[in-house]
C-alpha cells in the first residue's frame, strides 16, 4: 500500500480505513473500466454521539482529502461532494469524495 502512494511519508499518517477504502474503490474501477468513483462518508448523530470522536474523525478525513487531492482541497464539509480529484493517487480516475450527515433524533 505504501508504494501505491509513492512512498510519501504522509501516507503513514492516514487512517488505514480511508486508504483501504480508496484503494479498493480504485482497484474495482480499474477492473471494471469505470472512469468515475464516488466515495461517500455517512455520519450519523444521535443523543449517544461522542463529539470528541466526531472531531477526530473530521480531522482525519480532512487530512486524507488534503493528501489525496495534492492540497487542492483542504477539507470536506457536511453534505458536500468535492472533486473531481484526478492524479497519481487515484490512478487517473475521476474521484469524488462526499460527506453526508444525518441526525437520528
Amino acid at each position: 500500500m505504501y508504494q501505491r502512494f509513492n512512498c510519501n511519508a504522509d501516507f503513514l499518517k492516514l487512517r488505514y480505513q480511508l486508504t483501504y477504502w480508496l484503494a479498493g474503490a480504485i482497484d474495482e474501477a480499474i477492473r471494471n473500466k469505470i472512469n468515475t468513483v464516488f466515495l461517500i462518508v455517512q455520519e450519523f448523530h444521535s443523543d449517544k454521539t461522542n463529539e470528541e470522536k466526531i472531531a477526530v474523525n473530521k480531522s482525519d478525513l480532512d487530512f486524507f482529502v488534503n493528501f489525496i487531492s495534492d492540497a487542492a482541497y483542504k477539507n470536506l464539509n457536511n453534505n458536500q461532494i468535492i472533486g473531481p480529484i484526478k492524479n497519481q493517487f487515484t490512478k487517473q480516475i475521476n474521484l469524488y469524495i462526499g460527506k453526508y450527515q444525518k441526525s437520528l433524533e
